[in-house]
């Protein structure tokens, strides 16, 4: 039951990196990795770059497809990548932590589901606390 944080790499083309960025395997399995692995190849691609934005840009990167806080869960993050399609992360300093992906059908997640991928993010930041600091 180990939980890992594999960094990303972000390509130079974007410029130097400011933030490491990570994706979560927690017991063998990573949701926000096979959630990357479902989409099409160029939703793929524009998920890379939005990742690659969000590392190289100091402070907050701004985008249309990214809320950096939930009305009602401030440390919880979305990257929106299509109608539907959402990955959440988390901002610990200067790293950058995706941990979960969920495609949602309807027009909002449930206060239930938003609650439960909360309780992620606290385990996965606790996690990374006592692994790198």
């Amino acid at each position: 039951m180990a939980i890992e944080f594999v960094e990303l790499r972000i390509n130079e083309y974007y410029g130097s990196t400011r933030k490491h960025v990570y994706y979560v395997v927690d017991n063998d399995g990573s949701t926000a990795m096979d959630g990357f692995s479902l989409l099409e190849l160029g939703m793929r691609k524009s998920v890379k770059t939005l990742i690659s934005k969000l590392a190289t840009h100091d402070g907050k990167f701004h985008s249309k497809n990214i809320r950096h806080s939930l009305r009602g869960y401030k440390n919880l993050a979305e990257l929106k990548i299509a109608f539907n399609r959402f990955f959440y992360f988390t901002v610990i300093d200067k790293h950058i932590i995706f941990f979960d992906f969920c495609i949602k059908k309807e027009n909002r997640l449930s206060s239930e589901i938003l609650a439960s991928i909360d309780k992620k993010r606290e385990k996965y930041e606790k996690a990374f606390r006592k692994k790198i600091f």
